[in-house]
């Protein structure tokens, strides 16, 4: 039984109607089972059993989802690999005739301060949705900011809509970052909710991990580091509009800037995760001919997407991005092929609509 404040409920309970919820728990299973007798597996299974903080369970995660593919490619996998001399052990290491990739595995979430504003347009859109419906009232909502804070906000709304309520004609209510309008239903178009724009210095906490993880002594074999960014850098930052080159030119010139005399990283892989796909989006590949970076966006099952921005830092890591496209071009279709490998419905049954996405051309 899960505890009422366990991270896991948040998955378990919204399953039966949230599609991703369900494909990153059926995912985790099957990694399990792939794993199962890879090195180092029961510290993976221990780890998931005894610490429910989503931080560690999404690194258990990541960790097995690097494995597998890895496997799938023919390489072997081991977790929690230990180095001569140093107190902490490897997260992974991936080995295939002359490849030996030592890798160390980080999820970063939103800040705090990031996830009280989003809280804050939370609770502002659900008063906007309740007044509508209870009330039967058309809501215009235009605010730049939550300056004045959100209660003092929602208090405006409540207002407005008591009054419009009450005198059956439309209120308006306005101060220098923001206007409510509120009207009978009767009397106009649906109403339209515009807040604030959520923004993150995305990069900046992300700079700060890698250079935490470059800090460390990992011995003589420098491992990658292969961090799901996860707080907001995809989305709500300028650099999430740019193409897929510019993005993969930004992050690597960035990079090796930054760790410009730090020989204890082979390199980096970012991904955004795989996210809801809100959007238009289509596979694609670039690499650049002279400086061997790479990205890859691939569409996964369950209406998710996801992109990869492969950056080698040392000489000699530059042979093993082409192990890592490999990896992250099969990601589409590792699921299906794990459902039927055991037996059990393919994901066009599992997904409607889903289909296990073809590699590019």
């Amino acid at each position: 039984m899960l505890l009422s404040d366990d991270p896991l409920r948040k998955y378990l309970v919204s399953v039966p109607h949230h599609t991703q919820a369900f494909a990153w728990l059926l995912e985790l299973a099957l990694r399990l089972t792939q794993a199962r007798d890879m090195s180092g597996i029961a510290r993976i299974t221990s780890s998931l059993k005894n610490d429910r903080r989503l931080s560690s369970i999404t690194h258990e995660q990541m960790m097995l989802e690097v494995g597998t593919l890895a496997y799938s490619l023919g390489a072997s996998t081991r977790f929690e690999v230990g180095t001569p001399g140093h107190a902490n052990p490897i997260d992974l290491v991936v080995e295939a005739d002359s490849l030996y990739m030592p890798i160390e595995a980080r999820v970063l979430f939103t800040d705090i301060q990031f996830r009280a504003a989003q809280a804050d347009l939370d609770r502002l859109t659900e008063a906007w949705r309740h007044l509508q419906v209870t009330q039967n009232l058309n809501i215009d909502v235009d605010i730049d900011d939550c300056q004045q804070g959100v209660d003092r906000t929602l208090a405006l709304l409540e207002g407005a809509a008591k009054e419009a309520s009450a005198s059956a004609r439309e209120v308006e209510k306005s101060w220098s970052s923001g206007r409510i309008a509120v009207r009978p239903n009767k009397d106009g178009p649906e109403g339209q909710f515009k807040g604030p724009a959520l923004v993150t210095d995305g990069w900046r906490r992300t700079r700060q991990t890698v250079l935490e993880k470059a800090a460390k002594d990992y011995g003589p074999r420098p491992p990658w580091l292969r961090i799901d960014v996860l707080d907001g850098l995809w989305q709500f930052t300028p650099w999430a509009s740019y193409s897929l080159a510019d993005k993969v030119q930004t992050v690597a010139t960035q990079l090796r800037h930054d760790l410009e005399g730090h020989p204890t990283i082979a390199g980096l892989v970012l991904t955004s995760g795989a996210v809801l796909a809100q959007g238009t989006f289509l596979n694609e590949t670039h690499t650049n001919q002279t400086s061997t970076d790479a990205g890859i966006r691939r569409l996964l099952p369950a209406g998710r997407v996801r992109e990869t921005m492969i950056v080698p830092l040392r000489v000699g890591a530059t042979s093993d991005v082409d192990f890592w496209l490999r990896m992250y071009d099969t990601e589409p279709r590792w699921l299906n092929a794990q459902l039927l490998h055991l037996g059990l419905p393919d994901i066009s049954a599992l997904f409607p609509g889903s289909v296990s996405p073809p590699a590019e051309e």
